[in-house]
């Protein structure tokens, strides 16, 4: 009895630390980010975002941040803004919905693989298709988004 115990609490003890880990899929990510641009949350789309290792400063990361921030309102505002194609589309079609992922085993694909950064380290990376569900029920397939693994979370690339 004593060893079932022990085994139900570490069991217990490991599904608490994997919640709490705020770790999520590159698919969780890619959605999540590409919501927030949608819902014009700026803010906490450029959080899921990669900061480069050169940026040591806060108001060097702050002003990252600011200038991503930018780059993605003036492209759902710019006619030729890859996000303004795609939000033209999304309000002929009723509106947003929602983000999905299309599933790994959808040739659509999400594909894990690596890439080589500074001194050959040795990086983490997926690729995930997304597509935008309007309100009609129309689905608007996305570019592919490149995502790589940055201190044991999953970042925009």
């Amino acid at each position: 009895m004593t060893k079932i115990c022990k085994l139900l609490l570490s069991v217990l003890s490991a599904c608490i630390l994997s919640a709490c880990s705020g770790s999520s899929s590159p698919e969780d990510v890619a959605v999540d980010t590409v919501t927030y641009i949608f819902e014009g949350k700026f803010e906490k789309a450029i959080e899921n975002v990669h900061i480069p290792s050169d940026l040591k400063t806060e108001e060097e990361i702050r002003n990252f941040k600011l200038s991503g921030m930018k780059v993605v309102m003036e492209n759902m505002t710019d006619d030729y803004g890859y996000f303004a194609r795609v939000n033209k589309k999304i309000k002929e079609n009723g509106g947003f919905k929602k983000v999905k992922a299309i599933p790994y085993d959808d040739s659509r694909f999400v594909y894990y693989t690596n890439w080589y950064g500074d001194d050959d380290e040795v990086i983490k990376g997926a690729l995930v298709k997304l597509v935008v569900v309007c309100k009609n029920g129309e689905e608007i397939e996305m570019d592919t988004q490149s995502l790589r693994m940055d201190n044991g979370k999953w970042k925009i690339k």
